[in-house]
């Protein structure tokens, strides 16, 4: 379509200076945004762009980021050229300004929204809204929006026909300069959970005086969401299913494609909440069970970083709260707390007795430089309290005995323990768990604390087990036992292998040996008459 030049019109207001009138008026919808109707009163008038109508007020005309929002602060001159109130003008245009130090686009009514929130140069349109009224949508503008809350189906930014971007600098409303025509384009329909949380994302802007209804299948907390805050949960959901942290402003500026899945996969966690949100959880730490280096810890530290930013105060409140409920029944809670990565604890998690970071440091002797070397090492626990400040550094008075405890060669671990008396790691943890074996869990007595064994307390029960496990000479053994038939003898009995450690630490039962000690236990040989009076009283 070729561009006409304007003739005939009618000057308003007084003076030369004064802009034209066009000869056609219109008016526009409810949910009509400024340059969309710009772009449909250039049509109705025989423009091939908007930009004319922009240039018969003397407006900058190009269609870059900054005169974009600049056309809001033209909304006067815009009124008289035409022929429809400013005020309502104001209400379907943006305009940027600085707010708290950082760049806004004030739009859609009183909201304040990040630079990234509106797509300026790639507008999407929904074929089946302009199949039914041909004309551009203002929350179309709205770059999360990926999917039409009307009809269910995602959103198109691409010319059908000549597979170009959509720009706003094109002759049609419903169509593109190569002669495509959008209400002829194929819809695909967006899923379920996409549709819905595309309605949330609607009714997150007060200035929608008519809202959709959404089923109930998130928390009560999503649907009070603004759009700034629905923009944080997804990007932080989305770093967290693919263990690579995005910002909202990256969010917002990615392939049309992407945000789409982005918003699905956010509806999906948020749905059945919190179940699908523990799943998450457990899904990252699991991908990372085995990471020799420490991957636990490392996405665990990457999970509570950004949950607990300080920006994002209120605004993740819901998610940190299930989140610790996960961690209290998580069976890498201990893993988490004992070694590397941030060490991020929570005091409403889980209580620990603690002092300062600079009172263990002072008790440990060390420099700032090391305290933190052995926090990051996983030496010390340290724990931050998000209901304080991110910045108030506790340290566990249990880290720090149990440190101080092992550079002065006190304690022994429960693997060390093992070595040491020769008997399985999970039956040493069975026996200091019964108590059989002396030991200690710091002062915080949680149950997550890792065991450690006094030096002292390992020999006396070396000594205590080496007492009743004799040598004895293989001349004549008809009347012992080899360690196989006797487990065989006690699991038919329903006695485990840990009862037969605690029976022979405890004197119940003899076990003899033909080397010195220490010996292994399937090595050792059982008194047949002892073992059977053992069962028998076990048995009544």
């Amino acid at each position: 379509m070729s561009s006409f030049e304007p003739m005939d019109f009618h000057r308003v207001g007084e003076g030369p200076t004064a802009p034209p009138t066009l000869p056609i008026h219109i008016q526009p919808y409810n949910d009509e945004g400024l340059h969309g109707f710009l772009l449909r009163a250039a049509e109705e008038n025989i423009y091939d762009r908007y930009y004319w109508i922009t240039d018969l007020g003397g407006i900058l005309s190009k269609i870059i980021k900054s005169e974009f929002l600049l056309l809001g602060h033209h909304v006067e001159t815009l009124s008289q050229i035409l022929g429809c109130d400013a005020d309502r003008l104001s209400e379907m245009s943006y305009a940027g300004s600085i707010y708290s130090g950082e760049q806004v686009i004030c739009g859609f009514g009183e909201e304040r929204l990040p630079a990234s929130a509106i797509e300026y140069l790639t507008p999407k349109v929904c074929p089946e809204c302009l199949r039914e009224e041909p004309y551009i949508r203002q929350h179309w503008d709205l770059s999360l929006l990926a999917v039409c809350p009307h009809h269910g189906s995602k959103m198109m930014n691409t010319c059908p026909d000549c597979g170009k971007p959509i720009t706003w600098n094109r002759g049609y409303v419903e169509g593109c300069d190569c002669g495509g025509d959008f209400t002829f384009a194929e819809t695909e329909q967006a899923s379920d959970v996409a549709t819905s949380m595309a309605k949330v994302v609607y009714n997150s802007l007060p200035s929608h005086r008519t809202k959709f209804e959404v089923d109930g299948r998130y928390p009560e907390v999503v649907y009070n969401m603004s759009y700034v805050t629905i923009g944080k949960v997804c990007a932080y959901l989305d770093g967290l299913s693919h263990d690579a942290m995005v910002s909202p402003p990256q969010l917002h500026r990615a392939a049309l494609e992407l945000r789409y899945d982005v918003l699905e996969e956010c509806a999906q966690v948020l749905t059945d909440w919190p179940k699908n949100w523990h799943a998450l959880i457990q899904k990252r730490l699991d991908e990372h069970a085995f990471n020799p280096q420490s991957g636990v810890q490392k996405t665990f530290g990457k999970m509570y970083q950004h949950l607990y930013a300080r920006e994002n105060d209120g605004d993740f409140d819901f998610l940190r709260e299930e989140f610790a409920k996960y961690l209290n029944d998580s069976e890498y809670a201990l893993r988490i707390m004992r070694k590397g990565g941030a060490r991020l604890l929570e005091l409403s998690l889980i209580e620990f007795p603690c002092m300062t970071a600079e009172e263990a440091r002072i008790k440990i002797d060390c420099s700032k430089g090391k305290l933190n070397n052995l926090i990051r090492s996983g030496q010390l626990d340290e724990v931050i309290v998000p209901e304080i400040s991110l910045q108030a550094r506790r340290i566990t008075k249990a880290s720090v005995e149990r440190y101080l405890a092992r550079t002065n060669g006190k304690m022994i671990s429960p693997r060390e323990l093992s070595d040491f008396v020769r008997i399985s790691l999970p039956s040493i943890m069975k026996l200091l768990e019964s108590g059989a074996i002396s030991s200690s869990r710091g002062t915080g007595a949680t149950g997550r604390e890792p065991w450690l064994i006094h030096s002292d307390d390992a020999i006396e029960f070396r000594l205590k087990l080496n007492a009743h496990v004799e040598t004895c000479s293989m001349k004549n053994t008809a009347w012992l036992m080899t360690y196989p038939e006797a487990i065989s003898k006690l699991n038919a009995a329903g006695v485990t292998i840990d009862d037969l450690i605690t029976a022979l630490v405890d004197g119940k039962i003899q076990g003899f040996r033909t080397t010195d000690f220490p010996s292994a236990l399937n090595e050792m040989f059982f008194d047949q008459a002892v073992l059977n009076q053992y069962l028998q009283r076990r048995l009544n």
